[in-house]
């Protein structure tokens, strides 16, 4: 089992290693029982956070090991887009 840890005011920040997921403590702490055969293990960016190393490759899942992700606070945005549905017909008019 792999402890890892984020910054510590980041609480309830998922974290998964594409098969399992589980969320920081109120420390910002959370501890995952690496499972996957993917290599990798990423966090889910919150709103009005960004960071440079959001995944991780995971090299074995027999060593104990520590992996930080490192939250920057940036500047939400205020408003956001909503794109219209567009359908398109792809019948022809019959003459």
């Amino acid at each position: 089992m792999a402890q890892k840890m984020l910054m510590k005011r980041d609480k309830n920040v998922a974290v998964s290693d594409q098969v399992n997921v589980v969320t920081t403590n109120e420390n910002g702490f959370y501890r995952i029982q690496y499972t996957s055969i993917y290599g990798i293990l990423f966090v889910s960016l919150p709103n009005g956070f960004q960071s440079k190393a959001w995944w991780q490759r995971v090299d074995s899942i027999n060593n104990v090991s520590q992996i930080n992700f490192p939250l920057v606070k940036i500047a939400s945005p205020s408003s956001f887009y909503i794109y219209p549905r567009v359908r398109y017909s792809h019948q022809r008019n019959k003459s």
